[in-house]
């Protein structure tokens, strides 16, 4: 009897661990389904893949493109889930000194663990600002 009860805890012990696992890694199409949740504008979303513009290494995470149609018709967000920290880095930065380069690629950056908000320039900075409410939510 004993050893049944300890099978049982050892068993409740592994499916509780295995359970908080499970779900702790949150995907790009997750954070833009939560956008849209809040009621933001996310719409026309679409996993990128080899033979979009912006290209992820599947290797080094994932990306999820959603359009901004009340900024501009051909406005864009993007929300990429790196397995590093430096591959986040590395696109956080290239997006930055685009904009630093001219008004022309403007655009709003937020860093939260491993998942960056990348949103078009020429969205109010109030706006932009729900959209991290929410990244921070997660």
């Amino acid at each position: 009897m004993k050893g049944i009860k300890v099978l049982l805890v050892l068993l409740g012990a592994i499916l509780f661990i295995s359970g908080c696992n499970s779900g702790s890694k949150v995907s790009s199409a997750d954070v833009v389904s939560k956008f849209k949740e809040a009621g933001l504008e996310a719409e026309n979303a679409k996993q990128l893949g080899e033979n979009d513009d912006i290209k992820i290494d599947p290797d080094d995470g994932e990306a999820t493109r959603f359009y901004l149609p009340s900024i501009q018709d051909t406005a864009t967000g993007h929300v990429f889930v790196f397995n590093n920290q430096d591959d986040l880095n590395e696109v956080k930065t290239f997006y930055e000194d685009l904009g630093k380069q001219s008004e022309l690629f403007k655009s709003w950056t937020y860093a939260k663990d491993n998942i960056l908000l990348h949103l078009n320039g020429s969205m109010p900075e109030e706006q932009f600002n729900k959209y991290k409410e929410v990244l921070d939510s997660l």
